[in-house]
């Protein structure tokens, strides 16, 4: 997913767009499911402007889509500690998840070890 971080409300838009294309259900049905009128999808699948908030969140919910997700890469600093929890989030297996932590543990012993002034 690339991001534009000059306007992230038009990436997330064309995200939601995307995946209203993808979903093989009709308008009229996303529109039913998202509670909002017909009119207001069409206008927001046809228009390059913004979305208010309480329609995005209705779209992410009659798509199920993650809010999070979509507004990846949108910003101008995408942190390596939120990184990490994505992929920890990824992670299905609880072994795994317990294996990414401990390995997490290790390494902040290790940058102790190596300097013990930190």
């Amino acid at each position: 997913m690339t991001g534009d971080v000059q306007n992230p409300g038009r990436a997330v838009k064309g995200r939601i767009k995307e995946q209203i294309r993808e979903s093989g259900f009709s308008l009229n049905q996303i529109a039913k499911n998202a509670e909002v009128s017909y009119t207001t999808l069409r206008h927001f699948m046809q228009t390059e402007d913004g979305a208010d908030l309480d329609l995005v969140l209705r779209l992410c919910y009659a798509l199920n889509l993650n809010l999070a997700q979509l507004t990846e890469g949108t910003t101008p600093q995408d942190s390596g500690e939120l990184q990490l929890i994505r992929y920890y989030r990824q992670i299905r297996r609880s072994a795994s998840r317990d294996a990414l932590v401990e390995a997490a543990k290790g390494l902040c012993l290790a940058e102790k070890l190596a300097d013990p002034s930190a």
